[in-house]
């Protein structure tokens, strides 16, 4: 697919980097990454409604972006979140890419959003809305809907859904098109702020029959990978922080295989050890399915892949959002940097060396 416009239409851009280190354990390919603003005055050239902004790697070329959440432009500073695909992520040197912005015209430049999840994204679920339908940004399309809406709050980035754990219907159920079944490989990801006590599911699909289900529960106690009338466990101090769950298991694996991840630190777990059959009957947010053991306290960024995420995956994905002004560095903006011969000429730029040469 062709981006229906040109980086040379646009007034104004900047570069960013995200550096070999720590936080980049292993080189990673078309990994989604989180691009924020936060009260950005630069970009109040911008329209209301954020559809001139843009990204390009390192080479140039224009790359997937999908817009999280925008307020401000049109004079005033913004703050927004974006997510876009880059083509390689290095773990041994600098990745440069390039965001522009201020262009008149009508087309969103937030070109081609459900490429920024790759094929074997088959849900994810920003939880943003105010209301629902409660999209999924893949191309599978499975979108959420609910009895009673959860509220809209301020999330770990933009806005996430809070739930109150009464049996009000107050749960999110998406289509279920595409989701691991059987004992097919797969990846679990989930943020969440937990409010309540007890035992309560944050979100998972399958049945109610043994061992078809693929979710998760927390307790005070105990974090459970969940399985139905299964599950694996490791231990963890509760607390009302965000937090980042993942699990991802191999195909025909049993679950002692099963990688866990919170924050995106491997943890070790224990308990049943069976291969899975998991069904696709539900798909739930905000409780398991069949909506038993109610959420209470807030979840975003709801992912289920049909393979296996690396380590290196979970961990960048973490700190990304997590610790995104150190992930993640802005290098400089041609609408605030002056050097031997002033302002920056945008548009003599000459990309070098996997970099922008000043």
């Amino acid at each position: 697919m062709t981006a229906p416009f040109t980086l040379s239409e646009f007034a104004r851009y900047r570069q960013y980097s995200v550096a070999g280190n720590s936080y980049v354990t292993e080189s990673l390919t078309n990994f989604p990454l989180y691009i924020s603003f936060a009260a950005d005055a630069a970009m109040d050239i911008c329209r209301s409604d954020g559809y001139d902004v843009a990204f390009a790697d390192e080479d140039g070329n224009i790359i997937p972006g999908e817009r999280a959440y925008w307020s401000g432009g049109n004079g005033s500073s913004v703050t927004a979140g974006f997510w876009v695909k880059v083509p390689t992520i290095y773990s041994d040197k600098t990745t440069s890419l390039f965001c522009y912005y201020s262009r008149s015209g009508d087309d969103d430049c937030s070109w081609d959003p459900t490429s920024v999840w790759d094929a074997n994204f088959k849900g994810v679920w920003h939880l943003q809305e105010n209301g629902g339908p409660y999209l999924d940004s893949t191309v599978a399309g499975n979108h959420g809907t609910v009895v009673t809406a959860p509220t809209r709050v301020a999330g770990i980035i933009g806005y996430a859904q809070s739930f109150p754990g009464a049996s009000t219907n107050q749960h999110i159920l998406t289509a279920t098109t595409g989701l691991p079944t059987g004992s097919a490989a797969r990846s679990l990801e989930i943020w969440f702020a937990r409010a309540g006590s007890g035992t309560r599911g944050t979100c998972g699909w399958g049945g109610s029959g043994s061992n078809t289900m693929f979710g998760c529960f927390i307790t005070g106690t105990t974090i459970l990978p969940d399985y139905g009338s299964g599950y694996r466990q490791f231990s963890w101090t509760a607390n009302t922080n965000w937090h980042y769950f993942a699990q991802a298991l191999a195909a025909g694996a049993k679950t002692s295989n099963l990688a866990a991840y919170l924050d995106g630190d491997p943890k070790t777990t224990t308990y049943n050890d069976f291969v899975l059959n998991t069904a696709t009957t539900s798909n739930t947010i905000g409780g398991k399915p069949a909506y038993n053991y109610p959420w209470i306290g807030h979840l975003q960024e709801y992912r289920i892949s049909n393979a296996v995420r690396p380590a290196s995956y979970f961990h960048l994905t973490y700190h990304n959002i997590a610790d995104v002004g150190n992930c993640l560095t802005l290098d400089w903006d041609d609408a605030v940097y002056t050097g031997p011969t002033g302002p920056f000429p945008w548009h003599t730029s000459r990309l070098m060396n996997g970099g922008c040469q000043l």
